[in-house]
């Protein structure tokens, strides 16, 4: 199966987009680890199709350090916000 992640830059939990023509929640970092890179010829329908529907499609093989910070950091944020919420 072919799946496209629709991370933003802040992203905690990425949209995946499949040819079900469904959106749904995933762990970008745990599908990464249990997975492996498509191959063009693997992903192109897909890219055309979410290109069609408008996406600005852009093909990483991986995410740099800069953005696996930034996504555990506001992991820790949002954590830490959801503690002080509950303790009020």
């Amino acid at each position: 199966m072919t799946v496209a992640f629709l991370c933003g830059k802040r992203a905690v939990v990425c949209q995946s987009y499949t040819h079900t023509g469904q959106h749904s929640a995933a762990d970008y970092q745990k599908c990464v680890d249990s997975s492996k890179p498509a191959k063009k010829s693997e992903y192109a329908a897909l890219f055309k199709e979410l290109k069609d529907r408008g996406y600005n499609m852009v093909v990483r093989k991986h995410t740099s350090h800069l953005i696996d910070h930034r996504r555990h950091a506001e992991c820790v944020r949002l954590l830490d916000e959801a503690k002080s919420n509950a303790n009020k």
